[in-house]
């Protein structure tokens, strides 16, 4: 049996990447290599062709067109996702180029007719962009191979697409975080402040629909790469809400969540609303009316300067926030001191030394518990 180019690897020579003919075929490595031995690059040992795969949408189990319930189709996650694109894509006279362009996008992503079934997709399948890759677990785009989590913007209509490696890797887009913010009558408040947050950093905001298109109140935040997230919804004279742990990923990479805020501007002396435990900057240098709940025998809301009360809004009271350029404050009233680390000091009289790690969220930071057990 003869011994193909990638055959003549061994623990410490990749004979497809030293850029010498090793089976004596007349091609060595991947046909982007540089042979030095003046044999033809891409010998086909060396490489798998790997095409263009982007993600199919498919309906949830038990899913209607019901747009208000978790179980969504095929069609309702496409849409969600590419808001200006429908299944009308046959191009007429008279048409604008907009509109053109919104039908040719939506030849790109779909597939079929009102009678065969429509098949909606991340991006535009392509099994002629056919890249020469080391193995499958890789994206193909233009001719290149692109490594799991690599983001770009395939079908270049403004909605990232990551590399899932799924053999072949295929293209699926990032998350999508949407939803309504409401008062106690479900109307609407429009110009409300939505925040993404991963423990204390801020990943990205919004802020609500003034209506009518879309309507008001509604939200979305798009390109939120896939993780667990935290929501913080906010509006002047309302008392904040808080959403934990929306999660985002391969299987469902769009959720909806609504807020419904309360009316609530008292202020209390450690900068929350009453019936609220965040802090708002709008309650700087308000009296409690005389009472000092927080017991720090003060009954203002008092912020030590501008920076304090912008980095500590939205937060807990107690909550650590980083302070520009190099410290930190505890929040809300505290004054910036330089950060500090304290070694833990291990020892154990007994022979065994088990540890465990495990992220947890301490005061407003996630941070890394080490629990160590003797014995």
């Amino acid at each position: 049996v003869l011994k193909s180019e990638k055959d003549y690897s061994t623990e410490t020579i990749d004979a497809c990447s030293d850029g010498i003919d090793n089976d004596g075929n007349g091609k060595c490595d991947s046909s982007s290599s540089t042979c030095t031995d003046g044999s033809t690059p891409g010998d086909s040992s060396c490489y798998e062709e790997v095409p263009r795969k982007c993600k199919e949408y498919r309906d949830d189990e038990d899913a209607d067109d019901d747009p208000n319930d978790d179980q969504r189709t095929a069609k309702e996650k496409f849409k969600k996702v590419h808001d200006d694109i429908d299944e009308d894509t046959e191009i007429e006279v008279g048409d604008s180029a907009e509109e053109i362009e919104r039908k040719n996008n939506g030849k790109k992503q779909t597939t079929g007719d009102e009678t065969q079934g429509y098949k909606y997709y991340a991006c535009e399948p392509d099994d002629s962009d056919i890249a020469q890759c080391p193995d499958e677990d890789y994206c193909a785009y233009d001719d290149k191979c692109y490594i799991d989590g690599t983001i770009l913007d395939v079908d270049e209509d403004d909605i990232d697409e990551i590399c899932i490696v799924s053999s072949p890797g295929e293209w699926n887009e990032l998350g999508v975080i949407f939803g309504i913010v409401q008062d106690t009558n479900n109307n609407g408040i429009g110009g409300a402040e939505v925040q993404v947050l991963q423990g204390s950093t801020l990943i990205d905001r919004t802020i609500t629909s003034f209506g009518p298109d879309p309507p008001i109140g509604t939200y979305e935040i798009v390109n939120l790469e896939y993780g667990t997230y935290d929501l913080i919804a906010s509006a002047t004279s309302y008392i904040s809400s808080t959403e934990t742990n929306i999660v985002l990923d391969l299987n469902d990479n769009i959720e909806n969540v609504d807020f419904t805020l309360t009316l609530g501007t008292s202020c209390e002396d450690d900068c929350t609303y009453a019936g609220d435990n965040i802090i708002h900057k709008e309650c700087d240098g308000i009296d409690n009316d005389g009472e000092d709940i927080d017991g720090d025998g003060d009954t203002i809301c008092s912020f030590s300067d501008d920076t304090a009360k912008e980095v500590c809004d939205l937060a807990q009271p107690g909550w650590i926030r980083d302070y520009p350029p190099d410290k930190e404050i505890e929040c809300a009233e505290g004054t910036p001191q330089a950060k500090s680390e304290i070694e833990a000091d291990i020892t154990c009289d007994e022979e065994n030394l088990i540890k465990t790690t495990k992220l947890v969220n301490y005061k407003g930071k996630l941070v890394k518990l080490v629990i160590v057990t003797c014995g």
